[in-house]
């Protein structure tokens, strides 16, 4: 005798069946899913390549400056001491010998401790324009002011008194100091101390030629005569022995 609720229970497993299978493939999405994700680094990079970054071009190496020259010295104030103070540098522009350009500047330049000098400078020595001059004012304790010109070479270092000069050999429109006028005036004799090639003069003491002098024929009778005129003279005058008039008595 055939039972009427079999054929309900076979559909009943039938449906629990597809809903098993149903949730296995939701299952099997969520998981690649989740694979998918960028939190999962080794699915990530698998999913999608990471480029490379491209190498940098290698920087060019900078070049090196021209060479300078060190002024190192010590400055003493008047009175001997170590100086404190500052120099003031300054300067024209200018083409080293080497054809390096220079613009024209000021540096200020601070003493150190016990009047300690260290400055870099371009060698102007050969430089065009010619004789061209660092001028440098020394602006020194207490209120003392000097002013001196600067011919640096290339060997470096050097000390101040190889690098001082004095202006005055260079273009016309070259600065120069009193130090270098009054030195060129001393050099000079005064006006009224000296013969002119004109006007009436006297002169004193005794004079010694290594030459002798032209003198012109004479006129006065206090005027040089020359040999010529002397030899002129004496040309008339009779040769041999005679006595001069009125004769003298004759013993």
């Amino acid at each position: 005798m055939l039972q009427r609720c079999r054929p309900a229970g076979r559909l009943f497993c039938l449906a629990l069946t597809i809903a098993a299978a149903a949730c296995s493939v939701v299952t099997s999405a969520r998981s690649n899913a989740f694979a998918a994700t960028p939190e999962n680094g080794a699915s990530s990079a698998a999913a999608k390549p990471v480029a490379e970054p491209t190498p940098r071009a290698a920087s060019p190496t900078p070049q090196s400056g021209p060479a300078l020259t060190s002024v190192i010295d010590t400055v003493y104030a008047a009175d001997g001491t170590p100086a404190a103070g500052m120099l003031v540098i300054t300067w024209p522009a200018f083409t080293t010998a080497s054809g390096t350009a220079v613009a024209p500047g000021e540096l200020d330049v601070t003493l150190g401790t016990g009047g300690a000098l260290n400055v870099q400078l371009m060698p102007n020595v050969g430089a065009t324009p010619a004789n061209t001059y660092y001028s440098v004012v020394y602006q020194l304790q207490p209120n003392e002011v000097r002013t001196e010109y600067w011919v640096v070479p290339t060997t470096s270092p050097v000390t101040l008194s190889q690098v001082r000069t004095t202006p005055g050999s260079g273009t016309a429109a070259q600065p120069v100091s009193m130090q270098y006028v009054n030195t060129q005036l001393a050099l000079k004799a005064n006006d009224d101390a000296v013969v002119h090639l004109a006007n009436t003069e006297t002169i004193t003491g005794t004079k010694s030629f290594t030459t002798p002098p032209n003198v012109p024929t004479p006129v006065g009778e206090g005027d040089v005569a020359n040999k010529s005129y002397v030899d002129n003279a004496i040309g008339t005058v009779g040769a041999g022995n005679f006595f001069p008039a009125p004769m003298a008595a004759v013993y």
